[in-house]
Parts: structure tokens; C-alpha cells; sequence
């Protein structure tokens, strides 16, 4: 490798010929290499630039990047129930590192809770009540007593723009997930009875091919976030991404101006199993059967 640590574009890393050299076997070799770069934990705590809290600066992110680059998080695959439920208990366990540092649990709702309903509910602790239930709790439902270690519970990350935003001068209950004819929820609830009809797997190239999904978990951010205190759950999006096993996009005109569509689409391709081609549906979507289209492009304008 060069001094400077600069790979130029278009070439092998040579990293990875000193890796395959010092290594003994192909095995060696996986665990020699990994997605991030590895940060002790005293990087983490050098510069502190807001003594009158008391405790480090942007905690909740430091300790993200921390998960994200464990070894325990690289080797617990998605794809597989065991390895999503690692990966949720890694998201839990932080709740021994104290309150200012304690990741929120991530949440989610199953289709068959959104058709019953046929609206998507808001999620506020302080409210309780909401259907949304922990991503962990679901894994340990699905987790099969047979050798079979694919999932069978589909975890989808619905990035999307609210039909109803918040307005200047409108009180943040106001806004709204959906219009007043529930057309995002219909849509979900339709892309999912697509998936329940063998669509999905009949266009998976991977682990879920011929694999039968039992159920549809959608993360919705208006009901798996606080709506009253999103700001500790906002650091943690690419850990979710992490657990996801797709994205869908429910396609607006405005889709692409917003940045946190944008935001969500970079962060599913760098974390999420299929972030590199996203699912989109569009208002008004129903399920006939129809076959999935594949686009050249992650998106349709340039980020």
C-alpha cells in the first residue's frame, strides 16, 4: 500500500495482496477484511468540546460507529434470523452504557397490523398505544426451530415524503404520514400481499429465492419513531438500515427534492442488504402479479 493510504480509482487495493500474503487461509483472509475502518475507543473520547454537559460530545454517534465497526456486528449476517437478531441485541445491550449513551430499540409494524387498522398510526411515548413492536421481538416470533436459518419475516425500511408535512404555523399534530383517503397505507398494504404471493422471492437472486415470507415488517419513521423526541433515534438510522432487509421508496413528485430521501437512499446502499436496487411503488400501486421492473440507475436524478 502507499505511504499516504490513498487507493487511486480503478485499482485493487493493495491491501488486500498484503492481507492474502501474511494470511494462512481463505478464512483468515474474511476476517482480515472489513467494511470500516476500525476506531479504538479512545478516539472516540479525545476532544471534548462540551464540558457544561458533563459527558462526551454526540455520544449516541460514537457509539454507533462503535457497533458498526465490531466485529460482532460485521459477522451477524441479516439475511439469517440469528444473525438480525444479533444485531438488534447489539442495539439493546447498550442500555448498560447509561441514559445520555442508550440507543433506542428499533421499532416496527407488520403489514397485517396496517391492513387491519388501514391507516398508519403515530408513535409517541409519551401517548403510547401504538401497534409498532420491537424488531428483536419479531426475529425471536419467526426464529424457526429447523436448520433453515433464512428469515422468515421480510424487514423493509419505507423511505417516503409525508402527503401531509408540517406547515409554518401548524402544530407538529397536525402533520401527516398519509392523505385523507389512506393512499401510502393501501399501497403498502398491496405491495406486501405481492410479496405473501411468492413476487418477492420469484425475483430474488439470493438467499431468499424460493423462500417463503411468513410476514411483512415495515419501519415507518411516523410510527416507529417518538414523534415527540425523534432526535435519539436519529443517529441510529444506519443500524436499522443494518437489520433491513430492503428499502422501498413510495414515489412522489417531490420524492427527490427532499434530502432525507436522498439521505436514506445513500445510507441503504452503503448499510442495508438490498439497498443497491431499491423497491418504489408509486400512489396508487395494487397488487396484480405484475413482474418486477429493474432500473439501471439508483436513482432518477443525480445525488
Amino acid at each position: 500500500m502507499e505511504a499516504s493510504g490513498i487507493i487511486k480509482h480503478g485499482e485493487k487495493p493493495k491491501a488486500l495482496d498484503y492481507l492474502k500474503a501474511k494470511s494462512k487461509n481463505a478464512k483468515a483472509d474474511r476476517t482480515h477484511l472489513r467494511p470500516f475502518r476500525h476506531v479504538p475507543q479512545h478516539e472516540h473520547r479525545a476532544v471534548n468540546v462540551a464540558p457544561a454537559f458533563g459527558h462526551e460530545t454526540k455520544p449516541r454517534e460514537d457509539l454507533v460507529k462503535h457497533i458498526l465497526n465490531s466485529r460482532a456486528w460485521t459477522n451477524a449476517k441479516p439475511h439469517t434470523k440469528h444473525g438480525a437478531l444479533a444485531r438488534c441485541k447489539l442495539i439493546r445491550d447498550t442500555l448498560a452504557y447509561g441514559a445520555h449513551r442508550t440507543l433506542p430499540e428499533m421499532m416496527v409494524i407488520s403489514a397485517t397490523e396496517l391492513l387491519n387498522l388501514s391507516k398508519i398510526p403515530r408513535w409517541s411515548m409519551k401517548d403510547g398505544g401504538c401497534p409498532s413492536v420491537p424488531a428483536s421481538q419479531v426475529l425471536e416470533k419467526h426464529k424457526s426451530h429447523s436448520d433453515d436459518d433464512r428469515s422468515e419475516a421480510l424487514i423493509v425500511f419505507v423511505s417516503h415524503r409525508w402527503l401531509k408535512p408540517l406547515a409554518k404555523g401548524m402544530h407538529l399534530r397536525e402533520s401527516d404520514i398519509d392523505d385523507e383517503i389512506g393512499s401510502k397505507v393501501h399501497a403498502l398494504c398491496h405491495w406486501a400481499e405481492w410479496v405473501w404471493d411468492g413476487n418477492y422471492t420469484k425475483s430474488q437472486k439470493y438467499v431468499f429465492e424460493g423462500h417463503r415470507i411468513k410476514e411483512v415488517y415495515f419501519w415507518i419513521d411516523f410510527c416507529c419513531v417518538d414523534q415527540d423526541n425523534p432526535d435519539p433515534f436519529i443517529p441510529v438510522l444506519p443500524l436499522y438500515l443494518g437489520i433491513c432487509h430492503e428499502i422501498l421508496c413510495f414515489e412522489t413528485p417531490d420524492f427527490d427534492t427532499r434530502a432525507w430521501c436522498r439521505a436514506e437512499r445513500v445510507m441503504a446502499y452503503t448499510f442495508c442488504l438490498g439497498g443497491a436496487k431499491p423497491w418504489v411503488i408509486k400512489n396508487g400501486f395494487k397488487n396484480v402479479g405484475q413482474e418486477a421492473h429493474y432500473e439501471t440507475q439508483v436513482s432518477r436524478q443525480d445525488f
